[in-house]
């Protein structure tokens, strides 16, 4: 006869198995079937791992709808940078933080019958990253299109990819180069969770670029100067040091624009490649040169690409760029910060971080607010550097450990411990745009072998 206690070892195995299968069945139906993504998986441009160097590029996806729904929202997160566009309109910039929240755009009014372009310009710094989206019909929950292996990605701009002029899918799947240049097919990373980005949480609504801005016109730097270092920072500028002054405070998305100066040809075509700088910002001329002032940005302009807006919503009245060549021009998309104090939108502020105050009706909500959405406290949150958070690392402690995390975009949390390793926050490691311009600096006569720069 078998055993009592075989068979009980034998149920409790079955029954073990039983609810693994169970678990794993209902997290692959949510991912598949629906839930917070709609079964959208998080991709990348194919890249070598082992290289960290700074990568901008495209994801570009076309689909069609015969008839589009009345709201749609459109589910976005890009780690480290996202701009993102549907058929040619700039629909919202964002990035990815440890706790940050799914952005979410009622994009309804841009869809159109027949042919539409989702396209994202995705940034990183080191190379590293992944990008995940959704549109999704509001009535019917069902999604429309999400990131997948359909996608293609661009590793230069050109006109026609952004307004849709040109298909980025081959043609009839067989073709290796689509009527928008050459193009690659997307690295899928698997659906969340996965990876570090784990599990997405409730989505955060956002407005839409055009609402934040409200459809103005961006103001353009007062003056533009070449930075001129200390003299006790044994630093001589040149040409690639450019200091901005709006003449007064400005709150919005940065744009710097290469080849526009009056007097300059802009049908010059930019350069066949990637370049990269470094952004400072403040209510003072920032002085980097000796300082060891930690920046406020990378920049990375992708290849053939004359603008690179900022994915960072951030209130300054200068902006110091270093690394990209005159001619170099600066302007500012304002915000209207009562639509930004509704969304309770995080902007950057020189060496420190705010998130405006949302406004709230009388029953205590949000009007941005959205289910699983964590109710920001009254009053404004005031963040500094001194206090221990995270403020200008685009990953959000990946840069720069401290005791506390800002998600981006979000509220803050200071009950989210990140503190290293057995409680030791570890040095500050330079990114690879930084090394990159610290080679820059270091040629220059007088302070090459400087370790302080």
């Amino acid at each position: 006869m078998r055993q009592p206690w075989m068979a009980a070892l034998a149920a409790a195995f079955v029954a073990a198995c039983g609810l693994t299968l169970a678990i794993r069945g209902g997290r692959w139906a949510a991912s598949h079937l629906g839930g917070t993504i709609g079964g959208a998986q998080w991709i990348w441009v194919a890249h070598d791992r082992r290289q960290a160097q700074p990568l901008a590029f495209y994801a570009a996806r076309d689909f069609r709808l015969a008839a589009p729904p009345a709201r749609a929202r459109l589910l976005a997160i890009g780690d480290q940078e996202y701009v993102l566009y549907l058929n040619g309109k700039r629909v919202g910039a964002g990035g990815w933080r440890p706790g940050a929240r799914l952005d979410a755009y009622e994009v309804g009014e841009l869809l159109r019958p027949g042919a539409n372009r989702v396209l994202a310009e995705l940034r990183s710094d080191d190379g590293g990253g992944g990008f995940l989206a959704s549109l999704v019909d509001e009535a019917s929950g069902r999604a429309l299109v999400g990131t997948d292996g359909a996608w293609r990605t661009f590793r230069r701009h050109r006109l026609g990819l952004v307004r849709g002029w040109l298909p980025v899918d081959p043609a009839n799947g067989l073709a290796a180069v689509s009527a928008a240049g050459p193009g690659e097919t997307v690295v899928s990373w698997g659906r969340p969770p996965t990876g570090r980005w784990g599990r997405m949480v409730p989505a955060w609504p956002r407005p839409l670029f055009a609402e934040l801005t409200g459809g103005g016109r961006p103001v353009a730097a007062a003056a533009a100067t070449p930075y001129s270092p200390p003299p006790d920072a044994g630093l001589r500028g040149d040409r690639s040091m450019v200091l901005f002054d709006w003449g007064r405070e400005v709150t919005g998305y940065l744009a710097l624009e290469t080849g526009f100066e009056p007097g300059t040809d802009t049908d010059v075509a930019p350069p066949d490649h990637q370049r990269t700088a470094l952004l400072w910002t403040g209510d003072a001329p920032p002085q980097p040169a000796g300082a060891n002032l930690e920046p406020s940005g990378e920049v990375v302009l992708m290849a053939s690409a004359h603008q690179w807006l900022d994915a960072r919503l951030r209130r300054f009245r200068y902006a110091l760029v270093i690394g990209l060549e005159r001619p170099l021009a600066a302007k500012v998309y304002a915000v209207d910060p009562r639509v930004v104090a509704r969304a309770g939108m995080e902007i950057a502020a020189g060496p420190e971080s705010r998130v405006a105050a949302p406004l709230y009706d009388e029953g205590g909500a949000p009007p941005f607010g959205g289910p699983g959405r964590a109710t920001p406290p009254r009053g404004s949150a005031r963040l500094t550097r001194d206090r221990g958070y995270v403020l200008t690392s685009p990953r959000g402690g990946i840069r720069g450990v401290t005791d506390r995390a800002t998600p981006l975009g979000g509220a803050t949390n200071p009950a989210t411990p990140l503190r290293g390793v057995f409680g030791l926050a570890p040095p500050r490691l330079r990114s690879p745009v930084e090394n990159e311009i610290r080679r820059k600096l270091e040629s220059l006569e007088g302070v090459a072998g400087r370790k302080d720069l």
